[in-house]
């Protein structure tokens, strides 16, 4: 591979434009490609294949279909006076008729009829659900501004409106700064890292034409699949972190091959040739990580892996021809417009080389500090539980916080998660009795405070019953409840009789995701490890190494997972961040944080790790070639940590509380496995460990490949003779040198 590579390097650094075109080209076709089959279509749709609520919404969807569409809640509230007067009666009615003669509209009925139960016993607020006859995924934005304009006479009679359901999550979804204001930061670290603004802005181009590729190719995947429509801004996150890591290990490899006079070109082909293959081997992982996902068998969850694994993807290719094109098309003039200058280091970094040594000389004392630091930082994660937000999570500003605010004053807080029961029968003159058994069940249920009248369809085969809990979506009690329904409830309703009875709606589906995923988490987190395991010992010839390498990742994970317990879920530092409240642990994030993690900390194991073990195949001294791998990475990985956490970080700032608990989760886990495992731990280890770090069972040897990440082995060009001279001192960066990035397998 190191001489495909190199050759791959070479010859888009001859031929930067038509590299440059052919990018360009393809961005092009991608975008028209994805205009004309209709543009973005991300939805939220939280089924769970083989769940009980996901069978309901079946039988719905089969039996009973007016009653599985979409609907929308709307909230009329009067924040004086009542609104059954008369004037405002009047208003609310026209609303309703104004909103039934919507498209798609089936069922709006007004709230304020007498008899309905919608209006609160002070009259201030009332509710009606605008019932569609199609799905979420054939409504869209214009479909709510309808229903908005249809309500318009009800506001101009003095009544406050707001709106739940997901047509209005869909329809109203604010635009972030975070990837802006995670560039500008980025760019300001690279400038300090290379100190030119042409070394700066190849980082920069390589990702956000990286970028604009796979946001293209995920919005012509959305209208194949569904994706959840937090799915792209995570991958964007997570694509501007490895982009701009994976083009500044290679530029910073490439200028330190043009400081030792090599020909610009053939610069291009080596640092790819070498830094390009631990590059494509630490991108692979991330990939199977994300991929992994798809174990849970959930679709909605595994559509943040297929989403982030494309942008990823995307992103390794862009490094290893985007760039070297970019860096063919400036050659020399890389260290053009300089605005800072220190000192070069040409033999490590003079720091690292002594916190490296600092760490060494007491290594016991710096293992036990930080697996005291990271076991501490994991205990609150023996208390997670996993749940979903709802609207109480939500800015108090958005017109779904405010409706649920209002429905849970003036109906209880259950009303907001009303429980949908699917109940059939295969004949038709039994609905009605064994509907009348399942609602005096649920009735006589301590956690439910109301229960409707069952509603059959036109053939009299399904009925739909609606219940609503005394507790909120979020209470544990809620979930308790459910499972009482669905194991002793109705299964005693319906005891001596033919009929099926399945809970659904967003709470009981909601339960189920978290369900599912506790189930498969194990199996995941084993799957992940095992694979990432397999790859370190090939890569690296060792059985401890990738050993250490495993449980440390576990570690810096489950470290993460405390401190987003500790944000979120116990709320301690939440309103730092913009939160209200507190915030269950969204069900799948976990699965999220660890496969991306896991992929992402090889980046770093592999950049440390292999320059030790080149030391210790040089020397033989395991002690020494701790510190000189320290002191020849420690400067590149933690420029790449201070960026990834940065970028990260900045997503923290939005109002979505999956993408805060993102954003927090990554650049928490990044800072601690970079500073603390990678810099810290791995060092004092390997220390410890000594020659054993290395020992191979000889039989293990014989089977295993020969993997060279850094292809030293082969591909040796010979040395070129310097083409253009680079001064020492003002005019040359401080910054990694070639043996940063020379692992060995």
């Amino acid at each position: 591979m190191s001489s495909l590579l190199h050759r791959l390097g070479r010859s888009s650094a001859r031929h930067p434009w038509r590299v440059l075109t052919g990018w360009l080209l393809v961005i092009c076709a991608v975008f028209a490609i994805a205009g004309a089959s209709g543009g973005s279509d991300y939805i939220d749709q939280f089924k769970v294949p083989g769940s009980d609520s996901t069978r309901a919404q079946e039988v719905l969807e089969k039996e009973f279909p007016e009653a599985s569409g979409t609907s929308v809640i709307v909230v009329y509230h009067a924040e004086k006076g009542r609104l059954d007067e008369p004037a405002r009666r009047a208003a609310v009615a026209e609303a309703g008729r104004q909103s039934q003669s919507l498209d798609h509209v089936v069922a709006a009925p007004d709230p304020l009829t007498p008899g309905s139960g919608a209006l609160s016993h002070d009259g201030r607020t009332a509710h009606t659900t605008v019932t569609y006859d199609v799905p979420i995924d054939e409504l869209g934005e214009k479909d709510f501004a309808a229903l908005e304009r249809a309500n318009a006479a009800a506001e101009h009679a003095g009544v406050e409106l707001s709106y739940e359901g997901a047509l209005v999550d869909n329809s109203t979804k604010q635009e972030s700064m975070s990837e802006l204001i995670g560039l500008v930061a980025a760019m300001v670290i690279l400038l300090v890292s290379f100190g030119t603004f042409v070394a700066m802005g190849l980082p920069i181009l390589t990702a956000l034409l990286g970028l604009a590729l796979g946001t293209g190719g995920n919005i012509i995947l959305s209208q194949l699949t569904t994706i959840g429509s937090a799915a792209p801004t995570v991958a964007t996150m997570i694509g501007l972190g490895v982009g701009i890591d994976y083009a500044l290990f290679l530029v910073t490899r490439h200028r330190t091959n043009l400081d030792n006079g090599m020909d610009p070109d053939e610069s291009a082909g080596q640092s790819l040739a070498t830094a390009g293959q631990a590059l494509i081997f630490a991108g692979f992982t991330v990939v199977i990580a994300l991929m992994g996902l798809q174990i849970v068998g959930i679709p909605y969850v595994g559509s943040f892996g297929y989403t982030s694994a494309v942008v990823v993807t995307v992103m390794v290719l862009a490094a290893i021809t985007l760039l070297p094109a970019l860096l063919g098309l400036v050659g020399h003039r890389i260290n053009k417009l300089r605005v800072l200058t220190v000192r070069p280091a040409p033999h490590g970094s003079a720091f690292w080389r002594r916190w490296a040594t600092a760490v060494t000389r007491r290594p016991k004392t710096a293992v036990a500090a930080c697996l005291v630091l990271m076991g501490l930082l994991a205990v609150p994660a023996l208390d997670m539980r996993l749940g979903q937000p709802d609207n109480g999570t939500k800015n108090e500003n958005t017109t779904q916080r405010i409706a649920y605010d209002h429905l849970a004053e003036a109906f209880g807080p259950g009303f907001n998660g009303p429980l949908t029961i699917s109940l059939s029968t295969p004949d038709p003159t039994t609905l009605k009795s064994t509907g009348g058994d399942v609602v005096e069940a649920l009735r006589h249920e301590p956690g439910i405070a109301t229960v409707g009248t069952p509603i059959p369809n036109q053939k009299g085969t399904t009925a739909i019953v609606t219940a609503v809990p005394k507790t909120s979506p979020q209470d544990e009690a809620t979930s308790k409840l459910v499972d009482r329904i669905r194991d002793d409830v109705l299964p005693g309703a319906l005891d001596g009789s033919r009929g099926q009875a399945h809970v659904t709606g967003p709470t009981a589906a909601n339960i189920d995701m978290a369900e599912r995923i506790s189930e498969r988490l194990v199996l995941f987190i084993g799957a992940v490890v095992g694979i990432s395991l397999l790859l370190l010992v090939f890569a690296f010839r060792s059985v401890w190494v990738p050993v250490k390498a495993a449980v440390l990742n576990v570690l810096s994970v489950f470290a993460s997972y405390g401190a987003v317990v500790t944000v979120f879920q116990n709320g301690h530092g939440s309103k730092l961040i913009g939160l209200d409240g507190t915030v269950p642990i969204i069900s799948f994030v976990p699965m999220m944080l660890f496969a991306i993690l896991f992929g992402l900390s090889m980046d770093y194991e592999v950049f440390v790790v292999s320059r030790i073990r080149e030391e210790y195949a040089r020397t033989k001294d395991a002690a020494a070639s701790v510190v000189e791998g320290v002191a020849h990475t420690g400067r590149v990985v933690s420029a790449a940590a201070i960026i990834m956490v940065t970028v990260f970080g900045c997503f923290v700032i939005g109002d979505d509380p999956i993408i805060k608990m993102f954003g927090l989760g990554l650049s928490l886990a990044v800072a601690l496995d970079a500073f603390v495992i990678r810099l810290v731990l791995v060092p004092a280890l390997m220390k410890l460990m000594g020659d054993a770090s290395w020992r191979l069972p000889r039989w293990l040897d014989r089977v295993l490949p020969h993997i060279d990440l850094e292809g030293g082995s082969s591909h040796d060009p010979k040395p070129q003779p310097r083409q253009v001279p680079q001064p020492v001192g003002p005019d040359r960066a401080d910054e990694p040198t070639d043996e940063d990035f020379a692992p060995v397998g």
